[in-house]
């Protein structure tokens, strides 16, 4: 018995002409039939060749093949690893303007049905060499990021946005890296040009790091060396940090966006302040100077141990729960400050803002999911102010006043 089998079509190849770019990092065109096709790695106002990988029903994702013709917004990617596929950027190849111009319409378009201003975008970290915090993985000695769309690591030895003592201290890394384990790596870098390191697993001479390119302390597994942490010294007194909990990735960009929760804040004497996923205190630190009353919720309990320690270096004090937001939302806010991660709030957690009769400064890091909140939260935006934290990425913060019910 013999078995027919069927040709294989050939992939589809289009010609598209590409207009702007999405969250996601991918570049937005038409084809000529005008079908929307998204295409990572194009640049608006390029010509592309792209060959078809996927077709939905409302628009296609295609495999760039040759640029027909380059638009005015394409520019050279100054780094061999983002040529090479490496994920950690998006954008490179487009230049700053347009990168800040595509995120403040990234944002119009999420939020065209929330009402309100959305405000210029802001720009307080340079084009490169403002990341201060990074995380790398590792596996069989290969130290990286994945590639674009990949699960392959691209080997990291430099990277022009990490500012240059924490490029340093990658090197001093690499040198411990193990050849047959798989993790991942954690840096960060204070003011003072320290540097705490935290690996996800026990790495055989962590202890030597120590000392080496600016680094004050290494913890991996159960063990630590030198510092357990570290003074951010974002101001005269000690703000503690670790390289494991979360700290914005941008030194200026952090300054910026502090300064604009606040003013979202608007006048907080008297007032009772809610501040969920709360961190180390950041913006806890901030509040806390100027309210009456600050309950300030975090779920990791190492971040409020940091969170305890840097309002007392600072005399100041708050209220901190070390519990699932959705837990602490007993008694009446005059205000309410929400910084979630990623995926935004959870249906719970927004049904139970909603019954809080007042305003809520919501600060976002995806403007899909903050559009989203909006809406289950029955508020709308009375202005909303995007960021660019992250040059050469399509990452985006948010900081949006939700007006009361």
């Amino acid at each position: 018995m013999s078995c027919k089998r069927t040709a294989r079509r050939p992939p589809r190849q289009l010609r598209v002409g590409l207009d702007s770019l999405a969250f996601g990092g991918d570049a937005v065109g038409r084809d000529d039939d005008g079908r929307v096709v998204f295409v990572p790695g194009g640049a608006p106002g390029d010509t592309v060749l792209v060959t078809v990988e996927e077709e939905k029903k409302g628009y296609s994702r295609g495999a760039l093949e040759r640029i027909l013709r380059p638009g005015p917004s394409r520019v050279e990617a100054p780094c061999p690893r983002y040529l090479e596929g490496c994920g950690g950027c998006q954008w490179q190849h487009v230049d700053l303007e347009t990168q800040r111009a595509a995120k403040g319409d990234i944002v119009r378009r999420a939020l065209r049905h929330a009402g309100g201003e959305v405000a210029a975008t802001q720009a307080p970290a340079p084009g490169f060499g403002w990341r201060r915090r990074a995380r790398l993985r590792f596996r069989r000695g290969v130290l990286g990021y994945l590639e674009r769309r990949s699960h392959r690591l691209v080997d990291v030895d430099r990277c022009p946005q990490l500012e240059p003592a924490l490029e340093q201290a990658l090197v001093a890394v690499r040198a411990v890296v193990p050849t047959d384990g798989s993790g991942e790596v954690e840096l960060l870098l204070t003011g003072r040009g320290e540097v705490h390191v935290v690996f996800s697993t026990p790495i055989p001479g962590a202890a030597g790091l120590v000392g080496a390119a600016g680094i004050a302390g290494v913890v991996t597994g159960d063990a630590t060396f030198g510092a357990e942490r570290v003074d951010l010294a974002d101001e005269e007194v000690p703000f503690w940090a670790r390289a494991d909990v979360f700290a914005q990735a941008s030194a200026a960009g952090n300054l910026a966006l502090r300064r604009l929760v606040l003013e979202a804040a608007g006048p907080l004497a008297g007032r009772r302040v809610l501040e969920l996923f709360a961190g180390s205190g950041n913006f806890t630190r901030d509040l806390a100077r100027e309210a009456a009353e600050v309950v300030a919720v975090e779920e990791a309990p190492a971040a409020v141990a940091l969170a305890h320690d840097n309002l007392a270096a600072r005399g100041l004090s708050a209220e901190l729960r070390a519990e699932p937001a959705e837990r602490s939302l007993g008694g009446r806010f005059d205000l309410i400050v929400v910084d979630p991660p990623r995926v935004g709030l959870a249906p719970e957690l927004c049904a139970a803002l909603a019954t809080q009769a007042c305003p809520i400064v919501y600060v976002s890091c995806d403007p899909n999911t903050l559009a989203r909140d909006i809406q289950l939260l029955g508020r709308r935006v009375e202005r909303a102010i995007p960021l660019d934290l992250m040059p050469q990425t399509f990452h985006i913060e948010v900081v949006a006043n939700l007006a009361s019910p």
